[in-house]
């Protein structure tokens, strides 16, 4: 019970953070948060009622919820393939923003490439184990639908994208102010660490 409570707050949190950049259909209306609470109570309920929709299916049919639920890795390594793919096409500069100090740690130039086209090829490898049925022979009960779910969600991602969410999403709209505030406290002469181990707080420093 309280895993699910966490679960629901942050599932409706990212739905309504992905509603405010325009990403979802709709999403004008469920941006708009409680003003008396400050809670997107909208996307709290949306959240819920996909949620025992997703209840009600295992009733009918268990293996549609596993299908269900495997997608979900499967879209999960999708996730984590798009930003090793990027930094290999577009190059390992986008790590290091001009604007911005340099990292305190690096791969290097040999071990950061190779580490990424590992990565890539083990999360590419494993999400085609995943779409696989699990036993043999294979039948209607056995099989895994989990492919036909993620083709299902991507031509209404595409189709979406194609239609509206082009024209209105942008990404992350506070990304960009996170970012110059991570900036700032770096450079921030408050934040400025002596060699000895001392930090330096207004006038003072502290241990």
């Amino acid at each position: 019970m309280f895993a699910a409570q966490g679960i629901l707050t942050g599932a409706s949190r990212m739905t309504h953070a992905f509603a405010r950049d325009g990403g979802l259909p709709f999403s004008k209306f469920f941006s708009r948060t409680n003003h008396k609470t400050g809670v997107p109570d909208r996307c709290v309920i949306l959240v819920t009622i996909l949620v025992i929709i997703f209840g009600c299916i295992y009733l009918g049919s268990s293996a549609a919820l596993n299908a269900i639920l495997s997608s979900s890795v499967v879209f999960l390594n999708v996730s984590y393939c798009i930003p090793i793919a990027l930094l290999l096409f577009r190059g390992r500069h986008l790590l290091h923003p001009p604007s911005f100090p340099a990292p305190t740690h690096s791969l290097g130039r040999f071990w950061g490439p190779l580490v990424n086209v590992v990565g890539l090829a083990f999360t590419a490898l494993t999400t085609v184990f995943f779409v696989f049925p699990p036993d043999l022979p294979v039948d209607a009960l056995n099989m895994n639908y989990a492919v036909a779910v993620f083709g299902l969600i991507a031509i209404v991602a595409a189709v979406l994208w194609v239609t509206v969410a082009h024209k209105d999403f942008i990404g992350p709209r506070d990304l960009g102010g996170l970012l110059e505030l991570a900036r700032t406290e770096v450079d921030s002469p408050v934040a400025t660490r002596f060699p000895d181990g001392e930090k330096q707080v207004g006038g003072g420093t502290v241990e």
